[in-house]
Formats: structure tokens, C-alpha cells, sequence
């Protein structure tokens, strides 16, 4: 396994770098909110002064900095995810692993929460976030590229536009998005038969006037030359730079300067 081009398989958890993120928060009930972020600073033995410094980022990050003194169990559910992602964070990982952290959450506080993930993602470029969800709407608004998974397999990957507007499977077609599965069969030359229907060929597209546009044939140019000639280049210009006037190439003077 590699993180930024650092092989990771051997080391112990605790030093790979990775920050997570679970459901239930897994938050310590008789620490601080400070002392609950700075766990996992403390365990890695970064001085003293560092740890205040990056308590204070972290927490600033996820708008928690006003709550530093303040126990989980007066905090709300959205409140303590957020210091459960401060604590990821303040240990500057190159990963963070998010396993469906929103789904104890209730619908309004999984949308602000949603929000302020993606803000995160957006101002921490440097940090790859790896998102386990059920949650279609959680995934095509995070995600630059989305893993379909089914059965311990993964079924399709690629941008949420690519698995949306173009799935390579049935069951990505199904699971992302809605839509109408309809089973039609591909005949010879293009046309397509649904449930036993003579089979349908593509209309070709028409200009405004309801005639069929036609491709030009083979070897002909799309633009009579007399056209092409008003918008191009006229004689010949090797070794020459000629100046552009009003969309025109203008030929330059006889024995003027190259």
C-alpha cells in the first residue's frame, strides 16, 4: 500500500499517516474537546507547543474553537462529529477515511454536515479523502471519482458525471441516480428493438427548416474553397510573419521587414 509514493504495508497503523473517522465518533466522554483532538498528537509525542498550535487549527477549521472547554456530552451530534474530524485532522494526515460518518445524524444536520465536508475538501487539496457511504447524494457531492461497489466487488469507477449520465453496468444504473432500465436489443446497422418491436433506426439531426443534415461526402471539404479563401491565408507566406488586420492575414510588403 502507498501514500504519496511512500510504501506504508509495514508500518503500524499509527504511523501511516491515515486519519478516520467512524460513525459513532468515538469521542472520549471525560475529555475536553481540546484534549479529545490533541489525542492523537500526544500519542505520536509532538512537543507541546506544537500541539496547542495545531488543536487551535483544527478546531478553527471545523468551526468548533468556541467549544474547546467544553465536554462531548454537551455537545449536539453534529457538534461532536465535527471535533471527531478536527481530531483526524490535527495530526496532518495524507489520508482520511470517513466511514459513513453522517449517517447517525438526522436529515438537517447531515445536510450542514455534508456542506462543511465539502468546503474541507475543497480548502485541504493536499488531503485524500477516502468516503464510505450508502448515501447516493453524498457521493456525487463530494466526490471527484466514486468506487461502486456490490458484494465485496467493485462493479464501476469514475467521475460522478461519467457513472450518472453513462453507467458501464445495470446495477451501477440502478444504484447511482434514478432511472428506467429497458430491456431492447441491438439489430444490424444501428437500430434498436424493444420488447419484439420491428427495430428502430436513429433519426438523423435536422436543420431549422426540417431538413436532414447530411455529413459531406468523402474527401470533400466541409467549406467551399472560395469561402474559405475570404477567412484564410492568400499566397504563399513561408518565412514570413504577417500581421492580422480585422480578422484578415495582410501579406507583407515587398522588401519590408521579415
Amino acid at each position: 500500500m502507498f501514500i504519496d509514493g511512500r510504501d506504508v504495508t509495514g508500518l503500524a497503523p499509527h504511523r501511516r499517516g491515515v486519519g478516520m473517522v467512524v460513525q459513532q465518533y468515538a469521542l472520549f466522554p471525560h475529555l475536553r474537546v481540546e484534549a479529545n483532538v490533541a489525542f492523537g498528537l500526544k500519542a505520536r509525542r509532538t512537543p507541546r507547543a506544537t500541539v496547542a498550535e495545531r488543536v487551535a487549527e483544527a478546531l478553527e477549521m471545523t468551526g468548533m474553537a468556541a467549544y474547546a472547554r467544553r465536554y462531548p456530552r454537551e455537545l449536539s451530534g453534529g457538534q461532536q462529529q465535527r471535533v471527531a474530524i478536527a481530531r483526524a485532522l490535527a495530526i496532518r494526515p495524507g489520508v482520511l477515511l470517513l466511514d459513513e460518518p453522517l449517517s447517525a445524524l438526522d436529515a438537517r444536520l447531515r445536510s450542514d454536515m455534508l456542506a462543511e465536508l465539502a468546503r474541507l475538501h475543497r480548502e485541504l487539496p493536499s488531503v485524500s479523502m477516502l468516503y464510505v457511504t450508502h448515501d447516493q447524494v453524498e457521493a456525487l457531492t463530494l466526490a471527484d471519482r466514486i468506487a461502486v461497489m456490490d458484494r465485496a466487488r467493485l462493479r464501476d469507477c469514475g467521475t460522478p458525471r461519467e457513472l450518472y449520465r453513462s453507467p458501464r453496468t445495470e446495477f451501477t444504473a440502478s444504484f447511482v441516480g434514478s432511472a428506467n432500465l429497458l430491456p431492447v436489443t441491438v439489430a444490424d446497422g444501428g437500430g434498436v428493438s424493444f420488447a419484439g418491436t420491428p427495430p428502430v433506426r436513429p433519426r438523423s439531426p435536422r436543420r431549422r427548416d426540417g431538413h436532414a443534415v447530411r455529413p459531406p461526402p468523402p474527401g470533400r471539404p466541409r467549406r467551399r474553397p472560395e469561402r474559405a479563401a475570404r477567412h484564410g491565408v492568400r499566397g504563399p507566406m513561408a518565412g514570413r510573419h504577417a500581421p492580422i488586420v480585422r480578422g484578415r492575414v495582410r501579406p507583407p510588403r515587398p522588401g519590408g521587414r521579415p
